[in-house]
């Protein structure tokens, strides 16, 4: 599987968050390189953000023939991809804060 994001495959981030989560339940620090949850977000978004500029500029490019279409249609896919997995995270965030706050006191 290729890597959905600069840094971050599928893989990585869901091996990333199961950590966190570890950690969370036994009350240690997060393993494996992962300095903490928010960390690993801010990563996330600049990676996609980063995506999207690659995708601009390599589009950019074509219009002036320096590059070719397959270029072009490459980044746009990962640039796309990149950005269904960050909402896709941020969606689970908010599942998550929603149904944390439906619980009772």
């Amino acid at each position: 599987m290729a890597p959905l994001l600069v840094g971050f495959g599928a893989q990585s981030v869901t091996r990333a968050v199961s950590s966190l989560f570890e950690a969370a339940e036994s009350g240690q620090a997060p393993s494996g390189g992962t300095s903490n949850f928010r960390d690993m977000l801010a990563d996330l978004a600049t990676s996609a953000s980063q995506s999207v500029q690659a995708a601009e500029k390599v589009s950019a490019s074509a219009l002036h023939g320096k590059a070719s279409a397959r270029e072009v249609a490459e980044t746009l896919i990962q640039a796309e991809q990149s950005l269904q997995t960050a909402l896709a995270v941020r969606d689970k965030l908010v599942a998550a804060l929603q149904e944390i706050s439906r619980m009772p006191i």
